[in-house]
This record gives structure tokens, C-alpha cells and sequence, in this order.
């Protein structure tokens, strides 16, 4: 399953498969077909509307059979898990008089928007101003891809999404707003999904509705008969987010993998001859996700940006050194940070790691700073790399590297190379765990000695370059 860094998700009302797809009340949505893809076996989970919201939004019903307008719901939803994973979101509510309006105002129906059902969403008046919004605030925010949230969930008024009003209109909407978010800055520069569905059919043809996926990793003019349904799509926006399951409902619905093309990894450099001593650095602003590790298997966080080559042109010493905002929206496991070293096309060895515990969910990312030597020899290649893994095995659950954004980026994530001769390095290591008990807060104790201790005897005056660092 492809990770995204935007996905929209555009809410239509009460039509079946058959009255849309092949209509000709609907050039719009079917002159979208040869750029996307179309689950020909899709359905709603209830009738009427709100119980599909909710389970778009909080995978379950939770017993509601009505368009209840003070049903509210006490339960985790998909804005909490996103929030918890460090991710943006925004409901765009079409006709809705102000953010976080509670009622109905018509051609604005509360019943289609499930955010506002929600306790922890409802109840907490600047979350909610925040996060459900009247739509025309999404215009603005597609301005730029940093003022776009990780993920939209769009509902047009009862005239335009077809409830009160002809297909042939909600058709014309979609053409107005669509191209907007496919020409934005959020889906012309990074990896976009866009999901458009119908909540329920009009009771003629068993819940059967359209969902049409388009954005990047698409298989451009798809048809699936595989069958999804409202639970399965919420499934594979969690597993693009890199996010938890809410309930049984989504944990037991099959991904939409079929409508996606295969990622292929990251190539690692060639290594790249260098002069010089450096220090040689490779960086990257962008937010990376690791999802499901098993907590042994090291894995590449970006092999062609988080990575540097070189060609020893002596016997020296790399100084190797690396930092990362590590943090996972899953409490109950940490993150480890590699440094690896190839030679000459080898097998990748580790070389240094740091474990963080960066939780999102109740404390900032954990900024991991690991440091290693490596020797070299004079003419043979080199290629230095960072990995990550979590600390156990953690099926399901994603870690991060990156916080923010700020202005568009996010928090670097550096590899830095220094080069020096073997003589002017002095390194001690230690594999062993140690503990401190009954520490005064003012008394500074030696942690170990014999292992951890280094005499020089210097030949000049010079200046002594020390680093150190220990998982605490």
C-alpha cells in the first residue's frame, strides 16, 4: 500500500453504481475513468446517510439507523488518529454558516457531517473551529501543498452532492472543484490521493455506489470487481497515513491494494569519488514513514537522499554522524536509528545506533543523534547510509522521521561524513548496559572507568574534539 501525503476523500449523495457510471447525465465523473480507478463492487454500509458517514469517519455505525441530529458519539475517529500521528485534517463543509456550526441550515444537513457527532470534536469549541470548516476555506489552504491538511474529507450541500437536485448537477459541481484539487500544489508536488464516492444508494440496487480513486500510484483506467465497501476504503487511508484500525469493522476490511500500482524503493548511490576531508553531509526536509516493522529488519529511510558515496584516497577514519525527529502515533514501542556502511558493493554493516522514543500522541518527537567511526582504505568505495526499524515487532503501526512542517518543510533528517587521518582518533565503545541508583542530581559519577575513559598525550599544542553519546 502506497503512503500518501494528502488524501481527499469528496462525499456524494443517494445514487447507485448504475445511475452514474455510464450515465449521460455525468460526463464529468465518467470522462475521469481513463485517469483513475473504478470499484465496479463497491457498497454502502447502511441506509440513510449519516451511519455511512460515521463509518467512513469512525468505522461504525454504533447503532444509529436514523439521520439523528443529537445522536452523539462518544468513540475515537479518524481526526484523533491523525491528530495522534502528527497529521493535519480538515472536514470542508459546503453551505455550512460557520465553522463548527452544530444544527442544520439548509442546503447545509448535519446528518453529512459526521465530524460534528463526535464528542472529543464537538464538545472542544477551538479543535473543532480548527478542523470542521465551511468549504469555501478549502480554496485557500490548496494554495500551497504546506497549507494543505493530510487529509480532506469534502461535502458538497444537499443541492450539489445530488440529494435534492439532479446528477446532472452534482456532475457540474465536480468539474468546478475537482480540477482544483488535482491542479494544486499538494498534488502536482507530492504524493496525492483522491477518493470520490457516493454515501448510499437510493435503495434500488442493494447499496451498490461508485468509488473512483485517482492521484498518484493509481492504475489509471482500472475496474476492480473486487468487493469493498465504506470500511475498506477508511482501511486504506488509515494504511496510506500509516495509521492504527479504529475498530473490527475497518481492521477486518480488505485494502484496496488491486487499484494501486507497486512502489518501487528508493535506489541507493552510486559512491561518488570526493577530495578533501569534508565533512560531507546528505539532508532532506521531507516527512518519511516506516510502516509495520517487525523490529529486527533495518530498512532504508530514503537510499537516495539519506545517503553518501565516496573513494577513500587514504587509510583514514570517517567520524560518522546522524539526527532525526523520530516519533510514532502508536504508544507501546520506540524507534531505532542505524548508521550502515557498504564497501566495495558489500553487504550494508551496521555501524552505530540510537533508540528514540518519540510518542506524538502525548510528547514531542525524540531528536535521535547517533555517532560512529568507521576505517577506511585507501582506494576502495564506500557508500553510508541511514535505516531505521522500531524497537519490537509492530505490526500495523508506523513510525516517523521529520516534525512539522514548518513554511513547507519539515525538521532535517542529516548524514555528515568527516573524513581524518587514523592518527589524530581515539574512540572508546562500550556494548554494555549500566545503571546509576540514588543519584543526588549534583554529583557527576564516572559510568564506567576501564572502558570508557581515553588518555592522550599531545605532541603540539591543539585542540581536542570530543563527542559522546549514550541511549538513556
Amino acid at each position: 500500500m502506497p503512503a500518501y501525503d494528502h488524501v481527499f476523500v469528496i462525499v456524494m449523495e443517494n445514487h447507485a453504481y448504475s445511475e452514474i457510471i455510464g450515465s449521460s447525465a455525468a460526463p464529468y465523473i465518467n470522462g475521469l475513468l481513463p485517469s483513475g480507478a473504478l470499484a465496479t463492487s463497491y457498497f454502502g454500509v447502511a441506509h440513510p446517510s449519516l451511519p455511512n458517514y460515521l463509518a467512513l469517519t469512525g468505522a461504525s455505525t454504533y447503532g444509529i439507523t436514523s439521520d439523528c441530529t443529537t445522536c452523539w458519539v462518544s468513540a475515537s475517529n479518524v481526526g484523533d488518529a491523525l491528530e495522534n500521528a502528527g497529521s493535519t485534517w480538515k472536514a470542508y463543509e459546503e453551505s455550512m454558516p460557520s465553522a463548527c456550526f452544530v444544527g442544520d441550515s439548509y442546503p447545509y444537513a448535519q446528518k453529512h457531517d459526521s465530524f460534528i457527532y463526535f464528542n472529543d470534536i464537538r464538545t472542544n469549541t477551538a479543535r473543532c473551529q480548527a478542523h470542521v470548516v465551511p468549504f469555501t476555506q478549502m480554496a485557500t489552504d490548496l494554495t500551497s501543498a504546506a497549507t494543505t491538511p493530510n487529509y480532506a474529507f469534502i461535502t458538497p450541500n444537499m443541492c450539489n452532492d445530488m440529494h435534492d437536485c439532479a446528477v446532472g448537477t452534482g456532475d457540474t459541481w465536480l468539474s468546478q472543484h475537482v480540477p482544483a484539487i488535482l491542479g494544486s500544489p499538494a498534488f502536482k508536488t507530492q504524493r496525492s490521493l483522491l477518493a470520490i464516492t457516493w454515501d448510499e444508494d437510493d435503495s434500488s440496487a442493494g447499496n451498490q455506489v461508485p468509488l473512483i480513486l485517482l492521484g498518484t500510484g493509481v492504475v489509471a483506467g482500472l475496474s476492480t470487481s473486487v468487493a469493498y465497501s465504506h470500511y475498506s476504503l477508511l482501511h486504506t487511508i488509515e494504511a496510506a497515513r500509516g495509521l492504527g484500525t479504529l475498530t473490527s469493522n475497518d481492521a477486518g476490511a480488505a485494502l484496496m491494494t488491486d487499484m494501486f500500482t507497486a512502489v518501487t524503493p528508493s535506489p541507493s548511490p552510486s559512491p561518488i569519488p570526493v577530495t578533501g576531508s569534508g565533512p560531507f553531509n546528505a539532508s532532506s526536509s521531507l516527512q518519511y514513514r516506516l510502516q509495520g516493522s517487525n523490529g529486527s529488519t533495518w530498512s532504508d529511510i530514503d537510499g537516495s537522499r539519506l545517503a553518501l558515496g565516496l573513494t577513500a584516497s587514504s587509510n583514514e577514519v570517517a567520524v560518522l554522524s546522524a539526527n532525526a525527529d523520530l516519533f510514532t502515533g502508536s504508544a507501546g514501542f520506540n524507534q531505532d536509528l542505524g548508521i550502515f556502511a557498504g564497501v566495495s558493493g558489500g553487504a550494508d554493516q551496521l555501524v552505530a545506533w540510537k533508540e528514540s522514543g518519540g510518542f506524538a500522541g502525548t510528547y514531542s518527537p525524540n531528536a535521535a543523534f547517533v555517532q560512529g567511526v568507521f576505517g577506511l582504505t585507501s582506494g576502495s568505495n564506500y557508500v553510508f547510509k541511514l535505516k531505521w526499524k522500531t524497537n519490537k515487532n509492530a505490526p500495523g503501526a508506523s513510525i516517523y522521521a521529520g516534525a512539522g512542517p514548518i513554511a513547507g518543510q519539515y525538521s532535517p533528517t542529516r548524514l555528515t561524513v568527516q573524513l581524518v587521518p587514523a592518527s589524530s582518533l581515539v574512540s572508546a565503545v562500550s556494548g554494555l548496559q549500566y545503571s546509576l541508583t540514588g543519584s543526588d542530581g549534583s554529583t557527576w559519577s564516572e559510568v564506567d572507568a576501564s572502558r570508557l575513559e581515553l588518555s592522550i598525550a599531545p605532541t603540539s599544542n591543539e585542540v581536542t574534539v570530543l563527542g559522546a553519546n549514550a541511549d538513556l
